[in-house]
């Protein structure tokens, strides 16, 4: 079993969700999704991070350092009604507070602006950019590296055909 696949496991089970069935219903994808994540140890980065606020950004991303974003005495423990109703209730939903206010969709406490979803998805696409933009270059080095090849092929391609004809 691979690193995402043990990530997704580990969230599942966080969230105390016991069917792959419910899992994807609570991340918005279809089964056959979830179960395609598993089997290929690979899992959409922006998904679950949307979907599971409470979660450390970087453990998503490469499984290292603490897995929940909260000191562990922080009550980000998600609603465990998910299994009666079928989601999550959030305290916003139980509680009306006033519309301005940024809350955190796990807890329903407002966000301070250093916890603030956008400031840390931004975080992470600048991750995924970076290592779009490394990807770019090797490819941009291997497509030389091919040309190069290619002229030196051509290059003995030509060498070699006189030889053929005396030979022939």
């Amino acid at each position: 079993m691979g690193t995402k696949t043990l990530i997704l496991n580990q969230i599942q089970e966080y969230l105390n969700i016991d069917k792959d069935v419910e899992f994807a219903r609570y991340l918005d994808i279809s089964p056959q999704t979830l179960s395609n994540w598993k089997k290929r140890d690979s899992y959409d980065v922006e998904i679950i991070y949307t979907k599971c606020l409470f979660l450390n950004p970087g453990w998503i991303i490469a499984g290292e350092g603490e897995m929940l974003k909260f000191p562990k005495n922080y009550d980000s423990t998600p609603d465990t009604n998910y299994q009666k109703i079928g989601r999550f209730v959030h305290d916003s939903e139980r509680s009306p507070i006033a519309k301005s206010q940024k809350l955190s969709p796990k807890t329903g406490k407002k966000l301070s602006p250093t916890l603030s979803p956008t400031h840390e998805k931004c975080q992470i696409c600048s991750s995924k950019d970076a290592i779009i933009t490394e990807q770019r270059e090797r490819i941009t080095d291997l497509k030389d590296r091919i040309d190069d090849l290619r002229d030196t092929i051509d290059m003995l391609k030509e060498q070699i055909a006189p030889q053929r004809k005396s030979a022939g």
